[in-house]
């Protein structure tokens, strides 16, 4: 079985406040992604030593710092994303295919079949 998502809504930024709030709740891993995306550049092409090196070399650098003092990066940051429609195509190998439509209705989501 396969899945095919499309999404239709608004990305907003994250308020500067929000994301101080979500900070200090981050799995230290994740803190620590932050900075490596810092030094290389998020979803940049780079060679797996290189990679290594530099999450190896930002896991040195804040070993002796407690998880709840590990600094936030200048560059982290967040979206919001508030959608108002989903559609899901999920591909069957042995049966037929659904198709399926979202739409954001003030009382909540309205699904509705849609020939595949």
């Amino acid at each position: 079985m396969q899945r095919q998502w499309r999404l239709w809504g608004e990305a907003r930024p994250l308020p500067e406040g929000l994301i101080e709030t979500h900070w200090p709740r981050k799995p230290r891993a994740a803190k620590l992604s932050d900075h490596v995306q810092s030094q290389l550049g998020q979803s940049q092409p780079v060679a797996e030593a290189e990679l290594k090196a530099t999450q190896d070399a930002v896991s040195a650098r804040f070993a002796s710092v407690d998880d709840a003092a590990l600094p936030r990066p200048d560059h982290a940051s967040g979206v919001r994303l508030s959608l108002f429609r989903m559609e899901c195509l999920t591909l069957h190998r042995d049966a037929p295919h659904a198709r399926r439509r979202f739409d954001r209705l003030e009382a909540g989501w309205k699904e509705t079949p849609l020939v595949p």
